[in-house]
């Protein structure tokens, strides 16, 4: 009797022992989950950021495109009228100023797009890991619970995955 009783109390422990690793499973998966919809949170945001600046480019290059037409428009004006050598360098060394400066600017633009481009990367590939290692801390987790489970009873077979075991 006293084996019986022992072998009771010694199963609702081994029980109770997995519903308490069980919820603490649980509970580091949601917090992980609630980590993960953060992350995705803030990549949306990095990706918001990213066609702004995507359109402040389409923006600058207009511009660009738009200096670069009224540097050909200045240099055919000097060509069609007799200015004096220095008024001649004058304005070409302020159109290639203004030039540069926009290509300046669209220099900036390119390289802010290039970091936020290698940051939303690199979140992406943390949030890929952080899904990888839950799914396999899931995996262990079944396979700690079916190590311990008795396979002669139908709900642990099916639980395992083993519908077939000792029958």
């Amino acid at each position: 009797m006293k084996v019986v009783v022992f072998l009771v109390v010694l199963s609702f422990g081994t029980v109770g022992f997995m519903v308490f690793q069980t919820a603490r499973q649980e509970y580091n998966l949601r917090k992980m989950t609630t980590g993960l919809e953060e992350s995705l949170a803030q990549l949306k945001q990095k990706e918001s950021a990213i066609a702004e600046v995507k359109v402040k480019v389409v923006q600058i290059k207009k511009s660009v495109e738009n200096a670069n037409s009224k540097l050909e428009a200045l240099k055919k004006k000097q060509e069609g009228l007799q200015k004096s050598p220095e008024d001649l360098k004058k304005n070409l060394v302020t159109c290639r100023r203004e030039k540069d400066d926009f290509l300046k600017k669209n220099t900036e633009v390119t390289d802010a797009i290039t970091n936020l481009k290698a940051a939303q990367e690199e979140a992406r590939n943390q949030a890929e890991e952080e899904v990888s290692r839950l799914k396999q801390q899931i995996l262990d987790r079944d396979k700690t619970v079916c190590e311990y489970a008795d396979m002669t009873k139908i709900e642990a077979r099916n639980l395992c995955g083993n519908p077939q075991a000792a029958k």
